[in-house]
């Protein structure tokens, strides 16, 4: 397999046991709850700028109430997606680092160049301006959380709160000079009240983020954050852990998407790519009292895990058992039909349909956007059907 020049360079066949690999951290909310997207939500731009949904929750008093997270995104640059939330663990590793007697700051300096290196991302104008577009979307997120942002100060979750990510980020040109002078570099990203507050609080997870970055789908990042929460929030660590399909659906930030059948579609490469990395032994679907559970067994927590990129050709595993009888229509996706109707496609149009799907694929996977065989290409397909639903007719 050729490198990804765009990827950090990683030897063939190397190891890490992932309990060793505390490399990050999640503030425990954002770990639990989407701020970005994974998919495209539609033709609408507003529905691309918003995410929310509700829930059932058991307060610390016992009662239940109608808990919900809101999040609203960029005027014109819509909600953060899988490249701002790389850029965000990254943000959260570098404050870490900056922490002075276990007190994270709050305003934190960076070298563009620097920046763009741990990302893995090039040096180059391209990548400027992508990086520039990710702080703006980051800083201009606004969540609204009821009974569903967990208060570490109070230890419980707050009845009504409205936040945001960011207070503010600046880019920098550096006069020729001044890094040999020592000061300090003239960009800087300041965290919200907070945000800042629910650091120093203590309501941080450390996160393997060297896995996470070393992982090709979008949909496995996130789901990793989600079910590594869950799994090691008590002690031992679950074995086995179980949710209802719509409300995983919800908890990674699936907008848009009405039909369980498609939410197991698009769980399918996240899954594949889980179980070969040793991080999951298997996945199964099970009919629950009222609605479809996601049935997940974790590998053994010592189980060395693969740092190196998955190959291209990803290798033929067990299914997950699917649901005996699908709850609704399943819209199906066909690669190979939806290549050669997008091959035929005016330059224009294509250009259009490229820029839709990047929206949900990390920069580094862009060159896979329009191969048949790649799981970075299913959004590219699911786009080309539903603007073209007259060709497959």
């Amino acid at each position: 397999m050729k490198n990804d020049p765009s990827k950090p360079e990683m030897p063939q066949g190397a190891f890490f046991l992932i309990v060793d690999d505390h490399s990050g951290r999640d503030e425990m909310n954002l770990a639990g709850n989407p701020f970005a997207l994974l998919q495209t939500a539609g033709k609408s731009k507003s529905s691309e700028s918003y995410i929310k949904y509700e829930w059932e929750r058991r307060l610390p008093n016992g009662k239940t109430t109608l808990a919900s997270w809101e999040v609203s995104g960029h005027a014109e640059l819509g909600l953060p997606g899988p490249s701002d939330e790389l850029l965000y663990l990254v943000l959260l590793e570098m404050t870490r680092e900056a922490a002075v007697d276990g007190v994270w700051p709050q305003q934190v300096h960076f070298s563009r160049a620097a920046l763009l290196k741990r990302l893995g991302w090039p040096d180059t104008k391209q990548y400027y301006t992508l990086l520039s577009d990710c702080f703006a979307r980051l800083d201009a997120t606004v969540i609204q959380a009821r009974h569903s942002f967990y208060d570490a100060t109070q230890k419980m979750p707050l009845a009504f709160i409205s936040f945001s990510i960011l207070d503010g980020a600046q880019i920098s040109d550096e006069p020729r000079g001044r890094k040999a002078q020592g000061a300090l570099p003239l960009s800087f990203f300041k965290w919200s009240d907070r945000m800042h507050a629910s650091f120093n609080a203590g309501n941080v997870r450390s996160l393997a983020l060297d896995f996470i970055m070393s992982l090709e789908a979008p949909t496995a990042r996130r789901l990793f954050r989600y079910l590594d929460m869950h799994r090691n929030a008590q002690k031992p660590a679950l074995h086995e852990y179980k949710i209802g399909l719509a409300k995983l659906r919800d908890h990674l930030g699936m907008v848009g998407i009405k039909y369980l059948s498609v939410v197991r579609q698009r769980l399918e490469p996240a899954h594949t790519e889980l179980i070969a990395r040793g991080y999951l032994a298997g996945v199964e679907y099970r009919k629950g009292a009222s609605s479809e559970m996601a049935v997940y067994t974790f590998a053994d927590a010592i189980k060395p895990l693969k740092v190196a990129p998955t190959p291209a050709k990803t290798p033929v595993l067990a299914a997950p058992r699917l649901f005996e009888a699908p709850l609704e229509p399943e819209p199906q996706i066909y690669p190979q039909e939806a290549f050669e109707v997008f091959s035929a496609l005016p330059e224009a149009e294509k250009t259009r349909l490229r820029d839709l799907a990047r929206r949900d694929i990390e920069p580094a996977f862009w060159d896979r956007l329009e191969r048949p065989d790649s799981p970075m290409a299913l959004v590219l397909w699911e786009i080309v059907q539903r603007e073209h639903a007259e060709k497959f007719a």
